[in-house]
């Protein structure tokens, strides 16, 4: 250990031990001593924070800690690359910076000038500390969230860490960063430029350069970086990774820790047709809405136009008409560069492949939560309501469709019922006729799951007709709710969808790995709260979007599913940074005992090396159970995740890749 670190942990908790209190505080009292780094160029001046923690052995404490935020890291022109600015003259970090445009519940200033990045670490560290360093990247599907969101500031984790260190459970504190990337269309629109599109994406590396530039300046060991993120923060950790030493020859140099919270590695990214015609959608709304350009839209039209990629309708039509079919899920999500002909632009590409393919340069943390996939799965759970039917055999919510109604049927009302563009009509049209040759066009009121799973997964392919041959995903019959009928059919549903974007295509995934070393985490703890609260958005107008009612329904749908405290999509952040807001930057009631348990346990394991480190095979998972234990399920596919199906021998994951059902519709 070293001197400095035994003295300022001694010293940080001397002044600050209470004997009282049960909760971490988040309104931190800000004594500004004068928290200074000096850079070589630069003089950064942040603030002292006071954070009051529960320490290992239950006391309450008061710790100090330093926080530099909102340092400008990158500048960017709308719809070009960023480039990283360098630390110069007298810099202010006593406030957090804008957030990028968005849609969402927060309250801070949104701005275009956003690429700005936070740091918090230990009071008075020595320029020479060489402390590790864990740098977060947010979710939110690529379209909202932030480096400064309540739920995920390090103050908490790093006073802790200080805490530790001087109580013996660590050898050292660390610093944690945290940043903002650009979000939206704006991160993520298709441009035939040779730097290609994909700007968010070539935000987040630009943070991660300059923290290998600079962390050492503030402590921090620039050798020894750590980047974790959570849902799209998870999927860009990956995707970053796919950079190889085409530049220059250089070597991966990105970080050298990777820990992905649930990852969605079974989605497919857009390819750049997909992306083309995103691009085209948004360009004529911007030209009918506002007689403009994008390129000269305000930031408030910017945020309107791009709502139209995520209407009911439009999410329908992507369903339909995307190849893969789920590229459509995020509209905004990265996309796929290459076509793959084109090896030059691979020089430049951010993204050149689709992710389950990459290959992890460092060693890696894959976690998902037993519930994932509500996040996806939730957006169809109405659907599987529309077959219910009274004892006379009547339907109950669309009784004017018969029972003989097809997919052509559907695709009809479609085309008569939502404004689409000439081409939407068109390729709708192509659509209907070719199912009908391929004899394709599936009788809906036989069995709504017998076509659902393959909406989203696609017509064409094996994962979802294969997948529903599999006992533990057949279809019930929907005509009726319960004893194992239509919400018998919704939970086989988010099954197959955790399964085949989460938890097995994790499992796949670490099997394939050849150059680094991966662990496996599932997280199955039920927690008193919900981080998803109830969000009712209609639209103002519903005549406008016919279909538009469906989705703040299901929204609705998907927090009470989770409001029981299942372990859904962000469920795990609470834990990880130990705090109490929910993903709307709400304060949350006071929490369980367990609960507070497993946030003390867990925000200090995220950021220990054992988390890595702990001896298993690919073949082993790590298993948050739902009383807040870590148990290692050793071969976990064959031993705890066993197919009812009779016919299967394997694990269900095995089965799924055995039979070439789990990433059959991306191939």
């Amino acid at each position: 250990m070293k001197l400095f670190t035994k003295t300022l942990a001694a010293t940080t908790i001397a002044i600050g031990l209470a004997a009282c209190g049960s909760d971490n505080k988040d309104n931190n009292q800000n004594t500004d001593k004068g928290a200074v780094v000096y850079a070589d160029n630069a003089t950064v001046t942040g603030v002292s924070e006071t954070v009051e923690i529960r320490n290992i052995h239950g006391d309450t404490e008061k710790v100090q800690i330093e926080a530099y935020k909102g340092i400008r890291f990158a500048e960017a022109n709308r719809f070009q690359h960023s480039g990283i600015v360098n630390l110069s003259g007298d810099i202010s970090a006593k406030e957090f910076g804008n957030t990028c445009p968005q849609t969402s519940a927060s309250t801070a200033t949104q701005s275009e000038d956003c690429l700005n990045l936070n740091i918090w670490r230990p009071a008075n560290v020595d320029a020479n500390a060489k402390l590790p360093v864990y740098v977060f990247i947010h979710g939110g599907s690529f379209e909202t969230g932030s480096g400064s969101h309540k739920l995920n500031r390090g103050d908490v984790i790093v006073a802790q860490s200080v805490s530790d260190t001087a109580l013996g459970e660590r050898t050292e504190p660390f610093i944690a960063v945290s940043l903002n990337y650009r979000l939206g269309l704006l991160g993520s629109l298709h441009t035939n430029d040779a730097a290609g599109g994909n700007f968010g994406l070539g935000d987040q590396k630009r943070a991660l350069e300059w923290v290998k530039n600079n962390i050492d300046t503030f402590g921090g060991d620039s050798a020894n970086v750590t980047v974790f993120g959570q849902d799209a923060g998870a999927m860009s950790i990956g995707i970053i990774q796919q950079t190889t030493a085409n530049e220059d020859n250089k070597q991966f140099d990105y970080f050298d820790r990777a820990i992905m919270q649930s990852n969605p590695i079974g989605l497919a990214l857009k390819d750049i047709e997909a992306a083309q015609t995103v691009k085209e959608t948004v360009t004529d709304s911007a030209l009918t809405q506002y007689q403009k350009p994008l390129e000269a839209l305000s930031k408030e039209e910017i945020l309107e136009v791009q709502k139209i990629a995520k209407r009911a309708d439009k999410q329908l039509i992507g369903w339909l008409t995307s190849d893969p079919n789920t590229s459509a899920v995020m509209p905004y999500a990265p996309y796929v560069e290459l076509d793959g002909e084109d090896e030059q632009s691979s020089q430049q590409a951010q993204v050149v492949e689709q992710p389950y393919k990459t290959q992890f340069q460092v060693p890696t943390v894959l976690s998902y939560n037993k519930y994932d996939s509500s996040k996806f799965a939730s957006v169809l759970d109405l659907t599987f309501l529309l077959n219910l039917a009274d004892d006379d055999g009547k339907h109950l919510l669309l009784p004017e469709f018969d029972e003989n109604i097809k997919i052509s049927t559907l695709i009809d009302y479609i085309i008569d019922n939502v404004e689409l563009s000439d081409e939407e009509v068109i390729y709708l049209q192509g659509l209907k006729l070719t199912l009908k040759l391929a004899g394709k066009d599936y009788v809906i009121r036989q069995n709504l799951y017998n076509i659902i799973p393959r909406l989203f997964f696609g017509l064409f392919n094996n994962t979802a007709s294969g997948a529903l041959k599999i006992a533990d995903y057949a279809p019930n019959d929907d005509k009726q709710l319960l004893d194992d009928g239509a919400l018998g059919n919704i939970t086989k549903h988010h099954r197959l969808l955790n399964d085949v974007l989460y938890a097995c295509a994790s499992y796949s995934v670490a099997q394939k790995q050849k150059a680094a070393p991966v662990t496996l985490y599932q997280n199955d703890f039920n927690a008193s709260f919900s981080v998803n609260p109830l969000d009712l958005d209609f639209p103002e107008d519903i005549s406008q979007d016919p279909l538009g009612i469906i989705s703040p329904i299901n929204n609705t749908l998907k927090s009470i599913g989770c409001i029981a405290g299942k372990a859904c999509n962000s469920s795990e952040l609470p834990f990880v940074f130990n705090k109490k807001y929910n993903v709307n930057e709400e304060k949350m009631l006071a929490l369980s005992s367990k609960d507070s348990a497993l946030q003390s346990k867990m925000s200090r394991l995220w950021f220990k090396n054992d988390l890595f480190n702990n001896g298993y095979s690919t073949t082993d998972v790590m298993v948050v159970t739902n009383d807040g234990q870590f148990e290692a399920q050793v071969n976990w596919d064959d031993q705890y995740n066993q197919s009812i199906d009779e016919t299967i021998s394997t694990g269900l994951c095995t089965a799924l890749e055995d039979n070439d059902i789990l990433f059959n519709y991306m191939k």
